[in-house]
């Protein structure tokens, strides 16, 4: 019974990580003008932060799952592991 609401909760979270990372995507990509213009960004400068901001949203997702993993697997008690994975860059 344990190891079933374990999985589903590990389901869950992968799952609302995904929506809300495809989400900020969209919405950060959709506006990022207006994000570079609100954050202080030149005009003449504007088209470079925005190129560099796209490709850093692109990988927002693989970001995210890897921080949402490194938090369950530290929840499971082996500290040993989460260290080795953080070294290890996954």
């Amino acid at each position: 019974m344990k190891n079933t609401e374990a999985n589903n909760a590990f389901t869950k979270i992968i799952i609302i990580n995904l929506i809300i990372s495809v989400a900020i995507t969209i919405l950060c990509l959709s506006f990022s003008d207006q994000i570079a213009s609100l954050l202080g960004v030149a005009a003449d400068n504007i088209k470079f932060t925005v190129e560099y901001f796209s490709v850093i949203l692109y990988f927002i997702l693989f970001f995210n799952i890897q921080n949402t993993l490194l938090s369950i697997v530290r929840n499971d008690g082996d500290s040993k592991l989460v260290l080795n994975a953080t070294i290890a860059g996954i």
